[in-house]
């Protein structure tokens, strides 16, 4: 019997962080892209939500003196000037979120900062899912260009 003792890292986090990959696969946003009705207002939201996420998150990767993670975060895995880039382009940084998003963004930085003080090796958790989403959005690239009318480029 495999326990979450016996497993390496990247299994480990592939278990533990499956029902928050399911969760995320179920969102609006990625329905919206894939099935189609995405706006560049949400595409703008949705970057400016998930710029403010990644900072807070890479942040508390960056400034933990856990060996855990310095083995493992590099600033190769920021993605937050790509974020910013893609803001830019879409002349979108004062876009406005709603509650319910900003809510969110509220409980994950108190979730984040929970976690890089009480189990700093733990802060992996979120980045290992933020990162399978990042290869998702690969998927999603030319479905939003092709809706939005960008440049797949």
């Amino acid at each position: 019997m495999t326990t979450t003792q016996t497993m390496g890292l990247m299994e480990r986090l592939k278990v533990e962080t499956r029902p928050q990959h399911d969760k995320a696969e179920q969102g609006g946003f990625g329905t919206r892209v894939m099935q189609g009705g995405l706006t560049r207002q949400m595409y703008a939201a949705h970057l400016v939500a998930w710029r403010r996420l990644l900072a807070h998150l890479e942040d508390a990767l960056r400034g933990s003196e856990d060996p855990i993670v310095a083995g493992v975060w590099h600033e190769g895995l920021s993605k937050e000037a790509v974020l910013e880039c893609d803001i830019d382009a879409l002349d979108a940084a004062g876009t406005a979120l709603n509650a319910q998003t900003e809510s969110g963004i509220a409980h994950f930085c108190t979730f984040i900062d929970g976690l890089a003080e009480s189990n700093p090796p733990a802060l992996l958790g979120p980045l290992y899912v933020l990162e399978g989403s990042t290869l998702g959005g690969t998927i999603m690239k030319p479905r939003i260009a092709a809706q939005l009318g960008l440049e797949d480029g």
